[in-house]
């Protein structure tokens, strides 16, 4: 699975939030996914740019990290009770892209992405999933 690199401006989503380790990221995550569709909060977030789906991995400490389900969006206000924000920092990216169903081949890419000898700087990875099933993992590298 070849990438690309390519830089990225700063960016804000609204969703809600699971934090979550290494260890454990692999059963919490998939019911987490469940509830972001089965309380369709894609429909609750105000002000979206568009409506692809982000999922955004930050706050990494010590084998943890956040994970937040939502959209990005022009605006911070009128954030509705029990979703957050995140800020995605402009930076330099590795992308990876697939197609095919996200439950499927997201786990392989990022099983994928591990394997390389890249030099993350964990300030805020990223996944875009679009209505054609293309999924793009975007990795801060230095």
């Amino acid at each position: 699975m070849n990438h690309t690199i390519v830089n990225h401006d700063s960016f804000h989503i609204i969703g809600i939030s699971l934090k979550t380790s290494f260890d454990s990221g692999s059963q919490d995550i998939p019911p987490f996914w469940g509830k972001f569709f089965s309380e369709n909060i894609l429909d609750t977030i105000p002000n979206k740019a568009n409506e692809k789906i982000i999922a955004t991995y930050t706050d990494y400490n010590d084998g943890s990290y956040v994970l937040t389900i939502g959209a990005q969006v022009n605006s911070l206000e009128n954030i509705p009770e029990g979703l957050v924000f995140k800020t995605i920092p402009a930076a330099k990216f590795a992308v990876f892209k697939n197609q095919g169903p996200a439950e499927k081949i997201v786990p392989k890419m990022w099983q994928h992405i591990w394997n390389l000898n890249l030099e993350r700087t964990f300030s805020g990875d990223f996944e875009a999933y679009d209505n054609d099933s293309t999924v793009a993992i975007y990795v801060t590298v230095k």
